[in-house]
């Protein structure tokens, strides 16, 4: 991945120079920033979907199997490695449940007054029930709680729809190369 920010300025013009595919279009993976003060909190009155916190292994197997699902479709994290991410104080990680079934995920990760949100993802079968969008909402509004002023994500696809409606704002479209033999 190459930001606007990488040096020097042609990067990525070196890169393709020296067998690098550039695989994005025009608007792949846009960098995404949610100021406090822009926050669109998703709020259903009647919901069936409720949000938790994940802090036991059994519930962090859960998440990652979703996620590897719906999110990379094959393992690409494994529990057992991972499961230090639930012990860690600046990593937040959440699943949300419709009837207590669960089918989207997200993390959060907090530096001081900056935070990132990573992993949302819903299972195929349940997008567009706004699962991602109040689950989402829930950890935003944790972090904003404990200090957050901006957070940042990389979007791709329809997400940037979710994004947008929650209040982020896309910065710059991140480029994505791969080396080919």
């Amino acid at each position: 991945i190459v930001t606007p920010d990488a040096t020097p300025a042609n990067m990525i013009e070196i890169m393709e120079r020296n067998g690098f595919k550039n695989l994005s279009g025009e608007d792949d993976e846009p960098a995404m920033l949610l100021y406090k003060k822009d926050f669109q909190p998703c709020r259903e009155k009647k919901s069936r979907i409720t949000c938790r916190e994940i802090s036991t292994m059994e519930d962090f197997r859960t998440w990652v199997e979703l996620v590897n699902t719906a999110l990379h479709g094959w393992d690409m994290i494994d529990a057992e490695h991972y499961f230090t991410w639930v012990k860690e104080e600046a990593i937040k990680i959440y699943f949300a449940e419709l009837d207590g079934v669960p089918i989207s995920t997200c993390a959060t990760i907090q530096n001081g007054n900056t935070a990132s949100l990573e992993f949302v993802s819903t299972l195929e079968e349940y997008r567009r029930k706004k699962a991602a969008a109040l689950l989402s909402s829930h950890a935003i509004a944790e972090l904003l709680h404990n200090g957050a002023e901006t957070v940042t994500l990389s979007a791709c696809g329809d997400s940037v729809h979710l994004y947008k409606s929650l209040g982020f704002k896309k910065y710059f479209n991140n480029r994505i190369l791969k080396f080919e033999l």
